[in-house]
Order: C-alpha cells, then sequence, then structure tokens
C-alpha cells in the first residue's frame, strides 16, 4: 500500500491547530524582505578555530553574534514600534526560530546577546532548544485539550495582545541609513 493511501484527503483541522491559524489572521505581521551575499571565508575559519578549542559553534552562532554586536555598536537601529510608539530596548533580545511541531515555529530568545561571547551563545542555544520545544509542545497539548472552550473563530480572533506593551523577542525593527562594518573580528 502506497504512503499516500494512508493519508486522508478531508480532515477538521484540531482546536491547536485553528488557534495557531486564527492567531496568525489577528496579528498580520509586518513583512519585510533583504537579501544580501556575504563571503563566509574568514567566519568559517573562526568557526574552524572555535571547534579546536572545543566549542561546537555553527554559522548561526557566528550570526547571532554578529547582529547583536552591530546593533550595539548602532543603537539608533535598534527599536520596537508597538502603536504609535517607539521603545528603544536597554538590551539586545534576539529571537531564535526552532523546530517545531506546527507551521508556527517556536521562538528561542536570547536577553542581553550583545553581553555575550559566541561560546555563551552556542552554549545557551544548545542547553535550551529542547526546553523551547518542550514548551511548545505543552502548549499545543493544552490547546488541544482546552481550545473548544471558544470553538467558533470569530471569537479566537478576538482574543487581541494587550495593545500598551511591546513584546520582548524578534518584533524589532531597524532603518538602515549606513550599514554597520563587520569586519571579521567582528565575527
Amino acid at each position: 500500500m502506497s504512503e499516500r493511501a494512508t493519508v486522508q484527503a478531508h480532515e477538521s483541522l484540531d482546536y491547536a491547530e485553528r488557534w495557531l491559524r486564527d492567531g496568525l489572521r489577528v496579528l498580520r505581521p509586518a513583512l519585510s524582505v533583504m537579501h544580501i551575499t556575504v563571503d563566509m571565508t574568514h567566519a568559517n575559519e573562526r568557526l574552524e578555530q572555535l571547534r579546536q578549542r572545543g566549542i561546537h559553534a555553527t554559522s548561526t552562532h557566528l550570526l547571532v553574534h554578529a547582529v547583536a554586536t552591530a546593533l550595539a555598536g548602532q543603537p539608533g537601529l535598534h527599536q520596537v514600534i508597538a502603536g504609535n510608539k517607539r521603545y528603544r530596548p536597554d538590551r539586545i533580545d534576539i529571537g531564535l526560530s526552532t523546530i517545531g511541531d506546527t507551521f508556527v515555529a517556536p521562538v528561542l530568545v536570547i536577553e542581553g546577546a550583545e553581553r555575550k561571547t559566541v561560546a555563551e551563545l552556542a552554549d545557551e542555544i544548545a542547553r535550551r532548544t529542547p526546553e523551547v520545544r518542550q514548551a511548545d509542545q505543552q502548549m499545543l497539548r493544552a490547546l488541544r485539550r482546552w481550545g473548544w472552550l471558544l470553538p467558533f473563530g470569530f471569537l479566537r480572533s478576538t482574543r487581541r495582545p494587550a495593545p500598551h506593551a511591546p513584546r520582548p523577542g524578534p518584533s524589532s525593527t531597524a532603518e538602515l541609513n549606513t550599514p554597520p562594518e563587520l569586519t571579521a573580528e567582528s565575527v
């Protein structure tokens, strides 16, 4: 029997999937896309040096470190816009999407990333990723169990977050007049 035969052609979404779908409909996140080609030769050399010292770093860890360093060096770029207010946080928190069980990726928030070394970032990400995934799975189980309490999409869609406070995480925006200089030393 083929694998296709075991998949139902039509099935209802469970309550967790409905909550996630409706949450995305309410949020309507802003979209901004920028494409940059980067020569990673020096970064790959740095990774090799880190690995020789026993640090299990990847290009993700180097990029998180480079972004945090660049934002710390250009504080005017680090801002969060919520409603009609602009906030300039005193620390740089970076949200890193992880693999989850649904189409909404759980986010690991690295607080104060500008104060951490690549080794500290690699350790924190490796240590906390399983915790973030477990919390995501617990949230899905709760939605599957209790999501029926608001069974209609229009009711779930009326649940709006508080408009007065920005959320920590990857929701900052940057207006780039002059790109910050990234050198092999800053990565």
